[in-house]
């Protein structure tokens, strides 16, 4: 065993082949370097039999017999005669009495011994680590028993990956239902209210699934981050959604979170003269539409840096079961990433031209631009979180 008080400054690790069965393809890492003549110039490992050249590099049998109809060293380039290799065997015995770290835990055991102790060692060590079950964190053998008992995190994972599954095929077969509701609708030969009834019943089905969908997407990435669980205290609190989520601020909105990133490095672009450089966020879709944000820095000598916010609708797979020209009451809000009474709304939105149009595909509309907001304002204040600006999107 290793001193705790002995610090092992440097080692070397090597990968052995042609010993014995139990060390074949083993790496194992040393305490004492190999002398070059015992490792192969070409592949690394450290062979039982190994070829010896004139120019003084060793390869083994494999990488030899790759370079024997050239007869040109790989490394040197070097030119030899076949009668000139000296053929060499690295004897078993003198490998076993080199001192190695553990085989299987590394410098994470307390093993430091001779390759043969090292043999017996390895069906004994508890120092190995496998990953939880539970919360799927490195846990070693010997605090695998005492870490099952006291992890709280239960299979959240699989849980709810068969929840998500089973709720979204669900989703499927509405979305299959509105489709002929709204076929129905097109041929129907009913009143013009009563087509008016159907197509509103199915415009706000459609609201329901599109935030039910987005909000089991975020219970997703949720239980996909959770890559630690603990202690009681730790399995108690709930991961958050990336960036400064908001709920939907009454029970008739539908929200979504937009990111615009690089933020510093797109204002970096900026040089004074007026120039306008535009950072465009994430697909997003709420209520059914399909759309993105787009953050614009200005640079202007009078009013110094500013920057302004633009949403605008593209294409998406909701737009036959929406209605059109959009309508929705749009709100913009910059979102603060720890401090939610410090949220800005963003004012005076003015729609430009053909704005609120069903988008063709890879066409996306004109916008609905908001009133600029200082710079010196966004950074003053922290609203940029890991390089990333988060406008939060209201539609009702």
């Amino acid at each position: 065993m290793r001193d705790p008080r002995t610090t092992i400054t440097k080692t070397w690790a090597y990968t052995l082949t042609g010993f014995t069965d139990s060390l074949e393809r083993r790496r194992l890492v040393f305490l004492d370097p190999m002398p070059d003549s015992r490792v192969c110039a070409a592949c690394g490992l450290v062979p039982f039999q190994a070829s010896l050249l004139p120019c003084g590099h060793a390869l083994c049998r494999f990488c030899e017999e790759k370079i024997k109809e050239k007869a040109t060293c790989p490394v040197d380039r070097y030119h030899y005669d076949e009668e000139n290799v000296l053929q060499t065997n690295f004897p078993l015995e003198d490998l076993e009495q080199r001192r190695v770290l553990c085989g299987v835990a590394g410098e994470k055991c307390e093993f430091v011994g001779t390759v043969s102790d090292m043999e017996c060692h390895i069906v004994e060590c508890v120092a190995c680590e496998n990953e939880c079950a539970r919360c799927s964190r490195p846990v070693a053998r010997r605090d695998a028993v005492d870490h099952c008992r006291q992890c709280t995190a239960a299979y959240l994972r699989v849980a709810a990956d068969g929840v998500l599954s089973t709720v979204f095929e669900k989703l499927n077969a509405i979305k299959e239902d509105v489709e002929t509701v709204r076929q129905q609708c097109e041929t129907s030969e009913d009143s013009e209210g009563g087509e008016s009834s159907d197509f509103d019943v199915t415009s706000s089905l459609v609201d329901t699934v599109v935030e039910l969908e987005r909000e089991l997407l975020l219970l997703g990435l949720a239980t996909k981050d959770q890559d630690r669980v603990s202690t009681p205290c730790d399995s108690a609190k709930v991961p958050a959604a990336s960036g400064p989520y908001r709920g939907a601020s009454k029970a008739s909105v539908s929200v979504a979170t937009c990111a615009l990133e690089n933020v510093h490095a797109c204002f970096d672009l900026v040089n004074g003269e007026n120039k306008d450089v535009v950072i465009t966020s994430n697909q997003c879709t709420a209520a059914g539409y399909t759309f993105r944000v787009s953050g614009h820095f200005v640079s202007n000598k009078g009013r110094g840096d500013r920057m302004h916010f633009v949403f605008f609708l593209e294409s998406g797979e909701w737009d036959d079961h929406v209605a059109w020209p959009f309508a929705k009451q749009l709100t913009l809000t910059l979102a603060h990433p720890v401090d939610a009474s410090r949220d800005v709304n963003l004012p005076g939105i003015v729609a430009e031209e053909d704005s609120s149009k069903k988008p063709i595909p890879r066409s996306p509309n004109s916008g609905y631009r908001t009133e600029a907001i200082e710079w010196s304002r966004i950074l003053k204040h922290g609203y940029i979180v890991k390089n990333n600006i988060y406008v939060n999107v209201e539609l009702e």
